[in-house]
């Protein structure tokens, strides 16, 4: 399978909702304290809300989806006329040098 383009990678991207991430502050912040035995962290991180300025995305139109006729098969029957022509004089020939090797070594002149 061919690998996708560009414009599939980013229809994939925006069919598929995005997963919230764990914030930096939260990691940074428990990389530099450590924590004593006593002391827990939340596994859950914090929820993010949207932003309020989040302009409403609007519906594409249907885009017409162009239909073309199949292409017509392609005909190799001359092609393959051509080449049964050639097989043929090739073994002819094939045949012919044969022949000739067998008697020119039984004849004892080479």
């Amino acid at each position: 399978m061919p690998p996708q383009s560009r414009a599939q990678r980013r229809r994939q991207s925006a069919r598929q909702p995005s997963r919230p991430q764990a914030p930096s502050a939260v990691r940074a912040e428990a990389a530099s304290s450590a924590p004593s035995i006593g002391e827990t962290l939340p596994l859950d991180p914090p929820t993010m809300a949207a932003p309020a300025s989040a302009p409403a995305r609007t519906a594409r139109p249907n885009r017409r989806v162009l239909t073309r006729a199949a292409p017509e098969p392609v005909d190799y029957s001359a092609d393959y006329a051509d080449a049964r022509v050639d097989l043929r004089w090739i073994a002819i020939w094939a045949g012919l040098l044969f022949v000739a090797m067998f008697a020119l070594y039984f004849s004892g002149i080479v």
